[in-house]
């Protein structure tokens, strides 16, 4: 199971922060999907507020759309269109892993449903740890797609089937680690993620998740709490009681922690609220955090930057966008005193 937990790390880690094609809507037939009167009349309202919702194409509407094609499917577990609307949700959710059943299910019923549902059968059995398998079916969606489809979607599907090769090696080469938990100090029931050690790794910053969090109010994205920027320190060994920092550092919405500067007295911040999402750093004067600025010259205003690493000599740092001219989605770019590049 650790190892498994590694390999999520490792090989899928990078799913949930590039985008997903966009999917195909598939509407769910009345005619279909009716199976006996009784119920069909509450269940049917659930599939068209599924629909409402499914179609918004946001983050934040899948989890609310899920909902409702659950309910609808206590009413009938065997229609094709309702089983692919699910784990297409799930796909886009918390949850990606509960998307094969769902998916397999609509392609048993009927393979011939939508043009890309073996591109979404391949992304559940990717999530699933089914990297041969999800291979088969890339590769099978791929040569029944036009040449125009297929030039547009190559590179995406490429970069699939590496990062299943990828865990299909990892698989047959194990490697023994050991993964301990850091404690009641830093850890409780809600995510905690994002760790950034400093002096002699003696003080911790991550990110969390938690009731308290600054404005106490739940992303609707994803349903969980806003994340807060923490810090614990280490005493005789272990991590103390962590500790929520205060304003300037975590706001209303959104700010996680990415990286400090060697010397401790510049912290880089990832904060977003809708949509794309920027850097800052604060400076460390007169004993406290100044307020976050934004990097300015890394930003682009219309795209995500996020997770940055500063070099030991702060003159450099490496940096995630998926601002255009790279050759990705999300790529590294560098920045070195007044020149930024791939």
């Amino acid at each position: 199971m650790k190892f498994k937990s590694l390999l999520i790390t490792i090989i899928l880690l990078n799913l949930y922060f590039i985008p997903l094609t966009a999917q195909n809507f598939v509407k769910v037939k009345k005619d279909a999907y009716k199976i006996e009167e009784l119920g069909f009349k509450e269940a049917w309202k659930h599939v068209k507020k599924g629909n409402k919702y499914f179609r918004m194409n946001k983050k934040g509407t899948y989890f609310m759309a899920l909902d409702h094609y659950l309910s609808a499917f206590k009413h009938n577990e065997d229609n094709a269109a309702l089983n692919y609307l699910i784990g297409i949700c799930y796909l886009k959710t918390s949850e990606p892993v509960k998307a094969l059943k769902y998916i397999d299910n609509a392609y048993l019923i009927d393979e011939n449903l939508t043009e890309d549902i073996l591109y979404w059968l391949g992304r559940a059995k990717q999530y699933n740890y089914k990297f041969d398998d999800a291979i088969n079916d890339y590769e099978e969606y791929t040569n029944g797609l036009p040449l125009k489809k297929l030039q547009r979607k190559k590179t995406n599907i490429d970069k699939r089937i590496e990062e299943c090769e990828g865990g299909i090696k990892l698989m047959k080469n194990p490697v023994r680690c050991f993964v301990d938990n850091l404690g009641k100090g830093v850890n409780t029931e809600e995510p905690e993620y994002s760790p950034v050690f400093f002096f002699e790794d003696s003080i911790l910053y991550f990110t969390s998740r938690r009731e308290n969090t600054t404005g106490g109010k739940i992303n609707p994205h994803n349903r969980m709490y806003y994340e807060d920027v923490y810090i614990s320190k280490a005493k005789n060994g272990k991590w103390g009681k962590a500790e929520q920092m205060d304003k300037p550092i975590n706001s209303i919405h959104n700010d996680a922690v990415v990286d400090i500067s060697p010397e401790g007295k510049e912290l880089c911040i990832y904060k977003g609220y809708k949509g794309n999402g920027n850097l800052y750093n604060s400076q460390f004067k007169n004993d406290s955090w100044q307020k976050p600025g934004k990097m300015r010259k890394i930003n682009t205003g219309n795209y995500r930057e996020s997770s940055v690493s500063i070099t030991k000599d702060s003159m450099t740092i490496y940096f995630i966008s998926n601002r255009k001219g790279g050759q990705g989605r999300q790529d590294i770019w560098v920045s070195e005193k007044n020149k930024i590049s791939l």
